[in-house]
């Protein structure tokens, strides 16, 4: 069972998408998925919305973050797909 959490981020989104999309940590590239976003301009779109939504705070975004125990018989295919699902069931209108 993951243990998972959110943090609140409220630096760059281009930093915090290419600290999340490094290729060490998504098997070069491809354990990334996204929501309502596309990968390669996700950094814009938060932008974009940030603008358009006029945020009142400093928040960019929040960073979901999933640990597995590493006796956990789960592949890294499976952790990626299982954090899509609760992301498709969290933040259905969120990117």
């Amino acid at each position: 069972m993951p243990y998972t959490k959110r943090k609140v981020h409220y630096g760059s989104a281009d930093n915090l998408i290419n600290y999340i999309c490094n290729e060490e940590k998504t098997d070069g590239g491809l354990l990334i998925s996204t929501l309502n976003c596309n990968v390669d301009t996700a950094a814009q779109e938060f932008k974009n919305n940030l603008h358009h939504w006029k945020n009142k705070g400093d928040r960019v975004a929040y960073h979901l973050i999933q640990s597995f125990h590493p006796d956990d018989p789960i592949t890294p295919e499976q952790a990626n797909e299982i954090a899509r699902r609760m992301c498709e069931e969290l933040y259905p209108d969120f990117q």
